[in-house]
């Protein structure tokens, strides 16, 4: 979604929850620069990310399993412990 600044700030409260519920940014633009608004989740993963990707030793890394995976070199493991406890967990929240 694109909205000038001023739109922006009438519809401020709105455009939060929005990028909050869909997770897709909102482009501002503005005679004095354009900005983009994003949930703060969305930002944090942006930071954790660039740091991860910043050190060559995690991005080797990194590159390496994505190798792995697109190859089938891997096979999925499961964890008996951990399908019960989400099933008790799911059992109650209802």
């Amino acid at each position: 979604m694109v909205i000038t600044a001023s739109d922006a700030r009438a519809k401020l409260f709105p455009l939060i929850e929005q990028v909050n519920v869909d997770a897709k940014p909102v482009f501002i633009t503005s005679k004095n620069g354009n900005a983009v608004l994003i949930s703060e989740s969305e930002y944090e993963s942006m930071i954790e990310m660039s740091y991860l990707m910043s050190s060559p030793e995690n991005r080797k890394v990194i590159d390496e399993s994505l190798a792995e995976i697109t190859s089938g070199k891997t096979k999925r493991v499961a964890f008996p412990f951990l399908t019960s406890v989400a099933k008790n967990a799911k059992k109650t929240k209802a």
